[in-house]
């Protein structure tokens, strides 16, 4: 039984990317869709405690010998090194192939990868990355100016104030959202029923607001599956990453 209390999948693709948790899933699925990266299947190992475990039970799983290749990414947090030891001794207790150093895969079968986000940093994690390359983007002064305002206003910010940053940024996206609604209610009345289009921006002000909370609500993967994604994919930050994909 995996860690959901089911079977483990079947291995049916000789590539498998294995990150850490869902939102991390679904924002890797959407970049190797965009990528036509089709060989490469998508799991994640539900946080960092939980990777070894799933290590040592790819050798049980059906189509194992399909294997050809094995990527791991996960999130450097406050110390990139000690992240990248932590993904290499779970490769050494599963037996499996461990790299001395990130993005050099070490002889052995199947070929095994590791990524830590953001990529040559010391500290961070996949969030950062999402922030870098939206910097220009004119929401971005705005999420900025209110997180210098925490900082004057507040004893301590969030832990993770990067996932609270997000997700003051995607506030700016439900509001083009919004926009688009209003645009859809103007041409399409005649099937369309009508609809209450909020007229005040309390809802938008309720999620900024929960941005500065302990553990705000992180839609960071939908951000990313969506037909115009939030994220700036063709962004130089996400170059080492289409990078370790194309090569994994």
């Amino acid at each position: 039984m995996d860690r959901h209390g089911e079977e483990p999948k079947e291995i049916r693709k000789p590539k498998l990317l294995l990150v850490e948790g869902n939102d991390d899933r679904q924002f890797f699925t959407a970049l190797l869709r965009r990528d036509q990266l089709d060989d490469i299947a998508v799991e994640d190992f539900g946080g960092t405690r939980r990777l070894g475990g799933m290590l040592r039970a790819l050798r049980l799983r059906s189509g194992h010998e399909r294997l050809q290749s094995l990527g791991i990414v996960r999130d450097a947090d406050a110390d990139a090194e000690r992240a990248f030891q932590s993904v290499r001794t779970a490769l050494t207790n599963a037996g499996l192939p461990a790299p001395t150093a990130p993005l050099e895969p070490p002889a052995g079968t199947p070929r095994v990868t590791v990524m830590i986000l953001p990529p040559g940093r010391p500290c961070g994690m996949l969030e950062d990355v999402c922030l870098m390359s939206v910097a220009d983007d004119p929401a971005m002064a705005c999420v900025d100016e209110f997180f210098a305002c925490l900082t004057r206003c507040l004893e301590k910010l969030p832990r993770e104030t990067s996932k609270a940053m997000v997700r003051a940024f995607l506030v700016s996206h439900e509001l083009l959202q919004d926009s688009h609604f209003e645009a859809i209610k103007q041409y399409s009345e005649q099937w369309l029923p009508e609809p209450e289009v909020p007229n005040s921006p309390s809802v938008e002000k309720l999620h900024a607001f929960l941005a500065t909370r302990y553990k705000p609500d992180l839609d960071l993967g939908i951000a990313a599956q969506q037909t115009e994604p939030y994220w700036n994919f063709d962004h130089p930050v996400f170059k080492p990453i289409k990078g370790f994909l194309r090569n994994l």
